[in-house]
């Protein structure tokens, strides 16, 4: 795994798509290397030891080191009782899906069309297994050989039949914007009606204590801000207590990217990387543009008091509050995806253009759970797209005003 160099690691982002961050954390667990320069796999016993390498000819074809060696499946990570299993027939797709899913655990690849068998006995019974079958007559019979070796629920990765597999699919773009996310953007009518709040119940129970980032700046200033939280490889960015107009290009070119580049700060370098952030904004009284509109769900906080400070409360919810909650809010949001999953993952009443897959699963989950649609259109006057309002009043007063007159007679 040593001979795995940085050159291997930009040869494979090259070949097949993937994020540095997956290549070094493959390389980081032993599960990728080079041998005779080619791409190379281990081949562990019941143990868990190396006792062979698979590896890749560069011809397409694939041999065992040493010859002879018994074929098994590759597992990454765990296969626990009761949790989802993802099966793949090649390295290429599991790669894929998990730097799409951040998934990294329960995966078997079982190194070809011809070993669908071999998960017997891998599976657990009371798993849901997702095959993610390839587009052509050997993936089907390797699909029914798994079917007919594991007595879980099996069901089927639907890839698009213009595309070979999963990983070539996501060469081909799977990763844009059926896997963006929106804006959220929560405003309320006063100071200290709890807007920070509310978003970090959104933020803390997946990433612990939530770093807020300010008001947006400049448009300089706010590509910078953006570069480096790439650079950082952020999972979110949170711009707090925002109290203007909402317009900036950089921002919403930035929520529809997946990738994002821009020169780092005091030298002549460049940066490009992936894009992993969801972006959280909190303001009072602020207005949004058509664009930033379209590409946002709103949360909208209404205080009746005149004072915060006069508020009352039955229960403290600060930082330490919710980080204490955490193993509460997360077991409860498993429990609405589980849901999910037994009822056949039904999509909701509506979607979104913005973000197709995510309204798909997001939306699906939340109106299951009958909490309503998240993804219908936010009347809130507060945070009105100035533009689209007025013409919308003008089309408004026009369609049900009486036509104008000239020497008492229509003009239309």
């Amino acid at each position: 795994m040593e001979a795995f160099t940085q050159k291997d690691i930009l040869r494979l982002i090259m070949q097949r798509g993937y994020s540095r961050g997956l290549c070094s954390w493959l390389k980081q667990n032993g599960l990728i290397g080079i041998y005779k320069g080619c791409f190379a796999f281990p081949v562990h016993d019941r143990a868990g030891k190396v006792v062979a390498v698979h590896y890749r000819l560069r011809d397409g074809s694939w041999r065992y080191f040493p010859q002879g060696a018994q074929v098994r499946p590759l597992v990454i990570g765990k296969l626990v009782a009761g949790n989802p299993v993802h099966v793949f027939e090649s390295q290429w797709c599991a790669f894929a899906f998990m730097d799409a899913s951040g998934e990294r655990s329960g995966i078997i690849i079982t190194r070809g069309a011809s070993n669908g068998a071999l998960v017997a006995g891998l599976i657990p019974e009371n798993s849901t297994v997702y095959v993610w079958t390839q587009n052509d007559a050997a993936g089907e019979k390797w699909e029914k050989d798994i079917c007919a070796n594991t007595k879980a629920v099996v069901k089927r990765a639907k890839i698009p039949a213009t595309h070979k597999d999963l990983n070539e699919w996501t060469c081909a773009g799977a990763t844009d914007r059926e896997l963006s996310r929106p804006v959220f953007i929560y405003l309320a009518n006063a100071e200290g009606a709890g807007k920070t709040l509310i978003a970090k119940c959104a933020i803390s129970p997946t990433h612990g204590l939530v770093k807020t980032d300010g008001d947006l700046k400049d448009k300089a200033e706010t590509a910078k801000e953006l570069l480096a939280a790439v650079i950082e490889a952020r999972p979110y960015i949170l711009f707090d207590n925002c109290k203007r107009h909402l317009d900036s290009p950089y921002l919403e070119a930035f929520v529809s990217s997946t990738m994002w580049s821009g020169r780092i700060l005091g030298v002549s370098k460049m940066f490009a990387g992936e894009n992993l952030m969801t972006v959280f904004v909190t303001g009072n009284g602020c207005t949004v543009s058509p664009d930033m509109r379209r590409r946002a769900l709103f949360v909208e906080l209404f205080m009746e008091n005149e004072r915060a400070e006069d508020r009352k409360f039955k229960r403290v919810l600060d930082d330490a509050a919710l980080l204490a909650l955490r193993p509460g809010i997360l077991a409860a949001l498993w429990a609405l995806v589980r849901e999910w999953d037994a009822a056949g993952r039904p999509e909701p009443t509506r979607t979104h253009t913005a973000f197709p897959r995510w309204a798909e699963i997001i939306g699906g989950i939340v109106e299951l759970a009958e909490y309503g649609c998240p993804l219908a259109t936010a009347e809130i006057p507060s945070a009105a797209d100035v533009d689209g309002a007025d013409m919308r009043e003008l089309v408004k007063l026009l369609a049900g005003g009486e036509p104008l007159k000239f020497d008492d007679r229509p003009i239309f």
